[in-house]
């Protein structure tokens, strides 16, 4: 995804209720972040270039819901969130 995207992504989850946890990999050197629930700071430190995926934990069904209906990813038939 390009960076219009990333940032319209973190938009979507600051405007959940409950925001979900989510992690990054890293395009060039294969890391993956740990969890984290801060969308407003940490997803955007160090812009979003070298993001290869963002993987988002929903707690429970209705959090999934809610991170459908954001409009920017689906995660239909995931049990528990997504990696978009």
């Amino acid at each position: 995804m390009n960076n219009t995207k990333w940032e319209e992504l973190r938009i979507a989850m600051l405007g959940l209720d409950r925001a979900p946890l989510w992690r990054t990999r890293d395009v060039e050197n294969r890391y993956e972040s740990c969890w984290d629930g801060d969308w407003l700071h940490h997803i955007k430190q160090g812009g979003y270039n070298t993001i290869e995926w963002v993987e988002i934990a929903a707690a429970n069904p209705e959090q999934l819901r809610a991170i459908n209906s954001a409009g920017t990813t689906e995660c239909a038939g995931r049990a528990h969130g997504c990696r978009v």
